[in-house]
């Protein structure tokens, strides 16, 4: 027969009591700390801005077609009339 499953209650108390506390606050100057993030998070901050701009350019080319279309935009519709 198979081994009972262990409660993950259980299991899960027991891991959390046997790792070290985190550190929740950086140690020392948060101003270098502070920079450190952001050069570290700076190519993804460049990657993220070069995928918009290529999901915009993508658009672009997509609506260009119907931009030729209507020129001004998508055309007024006229208010719905009132009912006597």
């Amino acid at each position: 027969m198979s081994t009972p499953a262990t409660d993950p209650t259980k299991w899960f108390t027991d891991l959390i009591k046997s790792q070290d506390p985190m550190v929740l606050w950086p140690v020392g100057d948060v101003a270098e700390t502070s920079a450190a993030i952001a050069a570290a998070a700076a190519p993804w901050t460049k990657a993220v801005a070069d995928f918009t701009a290529m999901q915009l350019s993508a658009m672009q080319q997509l609506a260009a077609p119907w931009a030729s279309v209507f020129p001004t935009g998508c055309p007024a519709t006229p208010p719905p009339r009132q009912r006597s």
